[in-house]
């Protein structure tokens, strides 16, 4: 049985070959992130393929290694050598011996030519990096031959991952064409694991297809991969815009829903999925975003280590990491905790060709939940009394991850790509984040009194002045008074009405063109630097220069931005990095006094009713997690 597929670079997910392997002496150049392809165009990636499998070895002293994307294969010259430390090929060899039932592992190379394989194990103690080789060998072979290696799992207790290099010996001909990690087991020994994807959308149709069409042809209808008879997909359609008839199969369900945000989204496919138990026997809930682009390997992964897992570890989530689409070998984040105030990651902005960072990412830290982009949860978490909160977006995620104690298992290969989030930015979700914040601590975090809230508050007004974002303080403000009336504003309100009374009130993105103040790229490139110590200073001791005369115009990134960069100005254009467009913050006495007005009144409303609240979203626990109130919030019934 393979457990592993050893990976080549694909242009459609990630060609970034050092993701893959590491070549000495290589011709080989870095790609940057591939385009939307064109009808009748080839993409960036598909360029830099066909270039690549156009080199061939030359007359010249030093000889050249490439990569042929159609076989695939890897050719190498003599003496240089190519090392599969890397992100896709290594082996999670501490989780697998402290996770799973895995007894035996095999390291099966394809190799034609003459090469020295040598197989290490490596692993990082405090910050440094440790590599021990077990095995050395010289393999030589005149046609494509396979070659297996035994590695001693049980000799491996340090943790960390299993790997190899390849040494060319021969002046030509040494081709490496893949092969994977593999077991000898019973597979009736295993543990029965059938997936249902669970994903929700909101017109985004391009996203939505692309990813069945890849599902259909890479697993579902694909009669030679493992997971084809043990995974389906729920479609949640939120817009209620998909053509049903043209993408719906026997495998793929959609079910046309409320606009009820992501919460509602996935619930209804909890829901869905919860029905069809009695005909699919699931055992596990992947909750995964709609905009993403699946690595279908990582869910091959996932299915052989829940067939492994040991009993004790089965209650446990398989955590997929996020990697950013515009720089595919940057991780995002992988597995979050929450410590009452926000999400905390030390695993985030890691460069994963980088085996320091590698090694460091195989370590476990104190995570206790995982973003709902790639999620898989055992069905024994999802019941229909205990089902998602309705809070449309924001935090929902997290509030599950705690309640169900789903504590999480994350490797190295199991992954998507997705949109970075400063390229959607939404004045909205301050509203979201700070009431959803407040349900989050009032079910999860007792020691999260009035003070921490009023503090939470505080620190929201005070920022959003200094950008001069008056709107969202107002946001921040009906985030508090909502949170304030109880549950019974949750199970009462309409979602989507409230969504758009929302969306009403904060600021709202423009096209360039019709904005007062022009885009400047001096401005927006000053924003991004650094400020010395003497600026700061003299920012403090003005309130942000709220206390001399401001003028001129500026431009920020409107997600990525700090207060400094509004100090002393008029207006500021808030560019929004992912599209033409942006809204103008404008600095107004009358909205500055109206806001801090605001502020006080809201303060003294919590003072009277914020402890009263939290108990009360105690006591409507069972209630607003129930199927009798979803069908009811969701129309079923």
């Amino acid at each position: 049985m393979i457990l592993q597929e050893l990976l080549f670079p694909n242009y459609e997910t990630c060609a970034e070959y050092e993701m893959y392997f590491r070549l000495e002496g290589d011709s080989m150049a870095a790609v940057d992130a591939p385009q939307e392809k064109v009808p009748g165009e080839l993409t960036h990636y598909e360029r830099f393929f066909r270039r690549q499998a156009d080199i061939r070895f030359d007359n010249s002293a030093q000889r050249r290694a490439y990569y042929d994307p159609e076989v695939p294969a890897l050719h190498m010259a003599s003496w240089q050598h190519a090392g599969f430390d890397t992100y896709f090929n290594c082996f999670s060899v501490g989780k697998w011996n402290k996770y799973t039932r895995l007894d035996n592992l095999t390291l099966r190379l394809e190799l034609q030519g003459s090469f020295q394989v040598t197989l290490l194990h490596m692993y990082s103690m405090y910050t440094e990096p440790f590599e021990h080789i077990f095995c050395e060998r010289v393999c030589r072979a005149s046609v494509r031959t396979a070659f297996d290696f035994e590695i001693p799992l049980k000799n491996l207790d340090e943790g960390g991952i299993v790997c190899f290099r390849l040494y060319a010996l021969e002046e030509k001909d040494n081709v490496f064409y893949g092969g994977g990690y593999v077991t000898n087991v019973d597979e009736a020994t295993l543990n029965p694991v059938n997936i249902a994807i669970d994903t929700c959308t909101f017109r985004r149709e391009r996203y939505i297809t692309r990813n069945v069409g890849i599902l259909n042809r890479d697993i579902m209808e694909n009669p030679n991969s493992p997971v084809c008879n043990h995974l389906d997909m729920f479609i949640s359609d939120n817009g209620q815009t998909l053509d049903v008839e043209a993408m719906q199969t026997d495998r793929v369900h959609i079910f046309p829903n409320r606009n009820v945000g992501g919460a509602g989204g996935f619930t209804r496919g909890m829901i869905e999925i919860l029905d069809m138990l009695p005909r699919r026997p699931f055992t596990h809930v992947l909750v995964m975003d709609d905009d993403v682009l699946i690595n279908t390997n990582a869910i091959l992964r996932t299915y052989r280590l829940l067939q492994f897992l040991k009993p004790e570890f089965q209650g446990k989530t398989v955590a997929g990491a996020m990697l950013r689409l515009d720089n595919r070998s940057l991780q995002h984040e992988c597995g979050g905790w929450w410590d009452g105030f926000c999400v905390r990651n030390d695993k985030t902005m890691l460069d994963l060709t980088d085996i320091e960072k590698i090694l460091f990412n195989e370590k476990e830290d104190m995570a206790n939940y995982n973003a709902w982009w790639y999620s898989c949860i055992p069905i024994s978490k999802i019941t229909n009394e205990n089902l998602p909160l309705p809070i449309f977006i924001r935090y929902d995620d997290v509030e599950y991850g705690l309640r169900t104690g789903s504590d999480i298992i994350a490797m190295s290969g199991i992954c998507l790509w997705h949109e970075p989030f400063e390229y959607r930015f939404s004045s909205s979700s301050q509203y979201y984040e700070i009431r959803n914040e407040m349900i989050v601590n009032a079910l999860h975090w007792p020691d999260f009194g009035f003070k921490q809230a009023r503090e939470v508050l505080r620190y929201s007004v005070k920022v959003n002045i200094g950008r001069y974002r008056y709107s969202d303080c107002k946001l921040a403000f009906k985030a508090m008074e909502d949170f304030c009336k109880g549950p019974d504003f949750l199970l009462n309100t309409d979602g989507e009405a409230l969504h758009k009374e929302v969306m009403m009130i904060g600021d709202r993105f423009q096209p360039l063109k019709e904005l007062p103040v022009r885009f400047d790229e001096n401005e927006y490139i000053k924003s991004q630097r650094m400020e010395k110590p003497a600026k700061k200073f003299k920012r403090f001791i003005t309130l942000n220069k709220h206390l001399v005369p401001r003028k001129g115009d500026g431009v920020v990134d409107a997600a990525l931005n700090g207060v400094k960069d509004f100090a002393g100005k008029r207006r500021v254009l808030n560019y929004d990095v992912g599209g033409n467009r942006g809204f103008v913050s404008e600095y107004n006495g009358r909205l500055l006094r109206e806001t801090m007005s605001g502020y006080r009144r809201t303060v003294r409303m919590m003072k009277a009713k914020y402890v009263q609240a939290c108990e009360a979203y105690r006591k409507a626990m069972p209630t607003l997690v129930s199927r009798e109130f979803w069908d009811k919030y969701l129309g079923l019934k």
